[in-house]
């Protein structure tokens, strides 16, 4: 039986079907062959690539049932039983329809992230490529940058250092350079933080996250800037200390390296009220500049490290509008409050503590026992006073005598403390660890530096001490010192 004009429409959806299969084949195979060769399309490719593959493909092919029924009923359009076979087909295919399309919704849902780079263009033509990836049930955003090639093609871009110097200069309005020590190591081994400067003033250093991790392209640029304005105030410098920077080797984590606040040695409330206003005049030097006015969130900050006596803790200073002297002031003033509150503490069972102390004091097992050895060995021949306590934190440290010395490296004579502080049982289990400091400090309170004179451990069984020679955590212990810990 010959076919009418109107019976084409299994036929054209054959033709259809074979297009979109060939359009699919071609899609997914170019782009896996790309991609061993470092090429992959662009967004909008990967788009259109998808449509065809994952929702046009299988809509023609679950039409197949639909155009050949109603193919078939032209056909035989004087039998019966067509239109049936036709509203079943179609019954059929819409079933099939929807319950593919709540599964490419929910593919679509947790996947477009991943599947679909947003893509922007900066600086010389870069493409800025980001992308959601899954870590647990938790999501972030990384960042990949390409060079165009064609219209419809991109690679990695090559140096990556290039293109963060671009983007740290556009967000910034300041041109910056990646220092030279990351552009040497940047071939042998994947960067996950790099150090830049700024070209017009090169003391001025600024770290960026490549984008690769969960930091995404995070930097400390309002940090950096801040130490960089404060250490040009000097008044303010001469209460403060400014952190140095930290080598990839030295931070075991990257966060480690990025820029933290400045540092100011509160040693009473008295000089802390002092200092307030000098803190409060450097802060608001410090948002006259033009990256602080134009930052809505101001994340850097100053910290003040409150020392009285035995207590030791951390205020947090924002380098924010609202903070003047008083702000300042008060939060002084509740810190020491605080400190106050722990001295009532420590007095109150002045009776008990001292005939814990005695019967501490009887074991090396005991952490009072074990300094009783290490000072009946070390220090009491050193002519050392016999004094201990415990910090608001409840950590054991012994004081010793106050002096005064040229500190390594310096100049002129400082003065001094010393102290001996409980770190923990060694890696065997055998031994209590201390570790004995010596801190020196300018004259105006603030500490020039911290030095480590020795570490010790006491066996646990028998009080024997035996000194490690360790002069930084970094320094391998003698030999009886690694045998009786277990540990260098």
């Amino acid at each position: 039986m010959e076919l009418t004009p109107k019976s084409h429409i299994f036929v054209t959806n054959l033709i259809i079907l074979a297009i979109t299969a060939v359009l699919t084949i071609l899609y997914v195979a170019t782009r896996a062959i790309l991609g061993t060769h470092d090429l992959y399309y662009r967004t909008w490719i990967i788009v259109m690539g998808d449509i065809v593959s994952y929702v046009l493909l299988p809509l023609v092919v679950l039409a197949v049932p639909i155009t050949g029924a109603v193919q078939w009923k032209r056909n035989r359009y004087k039998q019966r039983g067509g239109t049936v076979a036709v509203v079943l087909a179609s019954v059929l295919v819409a079933v099939a329809v929807f319950v593919y399309s709540c599964m490419l919704f929910l593919l679509f849902v947790f996947t477009a992230g991943e599947e679909f780079e947003k893509e922007q263009i900066f600086g010389d033509g870069i493409i800025e490529g980001v992308r959601e990836e899954s870590y647990g049930f938790e999501s972030y955003n990384v960042y990949h940058y390409y060079e165009p090639v064609a219209f419809f093609l991109k690679k990695p871009y090559e140096p990556l250092s290039h293109a963060l110097e671009q983007r740290a200069s556009e967000a910034y309005g300041e041109a910056f350079v990646v220092c030279e020590e990351d552009k040497e190591l940047e071939p042998q081994r994947s960067l996950e933080l790099y150090t830049l400067y700024s070209v017009e003033h090169p003391e001025f250093l600024m770290h960026m996250f490549a984008g690769k991790s969960v930091y995404g392209i995070s930097d400390d640029y309002l940090q950096a800037r801040a130490n960089w304005l404060l250490g040009q105030n000097e008044d303010f410098m001469e209460i403060a200390r400014l952190p140095r920077e930290v080598s990839a080797e030295e931070a075991k984590n990257p966060t480690e390296r990025l820029w933290k606040g400045p540092k100011v040695l509160i040693f009473t409330e008295e000089h802390g009220e002092r200092v307030a206003g000098i803190i409060a005049q450097a802060i608001a030097q410090v948002l006259e500049d033009e990256a602080f006015q134009t930052e809505s969130y101001k994340n850097a900050e100053i910290t003040l490290l409150t020392w009285y006596s035995n207590y030791k803790s951390e205020i947090i200073i924002p380098i924010a509008d609202y903070v003047d002297a008083d702000w300042i002031k008060m939060e002084i003033a509740e810190d020491f409050a605080c400190y106050a509150q722990s001295v009532e503490a420590e007095e109150e069972p002045s009776e008990e503590s001292g005939q814990l102390a005695e019967t501490d004091t009887s074991t090396p097992q005991t952490v009072e026992g074990a300094y009783l050895c290490l000072y009946e060995e070390v220090f009491k021949l050193q002519g050392e006073p016999y004094e201990y306590s415990y910090n608001a934190k409840g950590n054991f440290y012994a004081s010793l005598s106050d002096g005064s010395k040229i500190p390594p490296g310096g100049e002129q004579e400082l003065r001094t403390e010393r102290t001996v502080v409980y770190d923990r049982i060694s890696k065997n289990g055998k031994c209590h660890l201390f570790v004995y400091y010596e801190n020196y400090y300018n004259e105006d309170g603030t500490e020039y530096a911290m030095t480590i004179r020795n570490t010790y451990a006491v066996d646990m069984e028998t009080g024997e001490v035996i000194p490690s020679e360790k002069h930084a955590w970094a320094d391998i212990g003698t030999d009886a010192y690694q045998t009786a810990t277990g540990e260098n």
